[in-house]
């Protein structure tokens, strides 16, 4: 497998811990139309070492990352968190080890304090 869309799960409101964890071919994953989700636990998307591309457009209510979010994603070079403008916590380890990471757009984060 090397896409997973998960848009249909609209009244999804949470994600557990190590959900997709260790899927090395994972290369896109589009979170677009989880419009419900509002906590994703911890080591989501951990050691995906060929994810490239993560869609989080549409996932406005999310209000907390757990701890390991993308850490190990080795090829991810570019991430927009712009929309995620109710986020108040990520856990530990975010995106460590994102050794390509280039480009990390989180404006619309602090949008709500300006």
């Amino acid at each position: 497998m090397t896409e997973i869309d998960l848009r249909g799960l609209v009244g999804l409101t949470s994600i557990g811990d190590a959900f997709l964890s260790g899927c090395i071919k994972l290369s896109e994953v589009d979170l677009g139309g989880l419009i419900g989700l509002t906590s994703i636990g911890d080591y989501f998307l951990t050691r995906c070492s060929r994810l490239v591309k993560i869609d989080f457009k549409g996932v406005s209510g999310l209000k907390s990352i757990g701890d390991g979010f993308l850490s190990g994603c080795d090829e991810l070079s570019e991430i927009d968190l712009g929309g995620l403008g109710d986020l108040t916590s990520i856990g530990r380890f975010f995106l460590n080890g994102s050794s390509r990471l280039t480009e990390i757009d989180l404006i619309g984060l602090f949008s709500k304090w300006m």
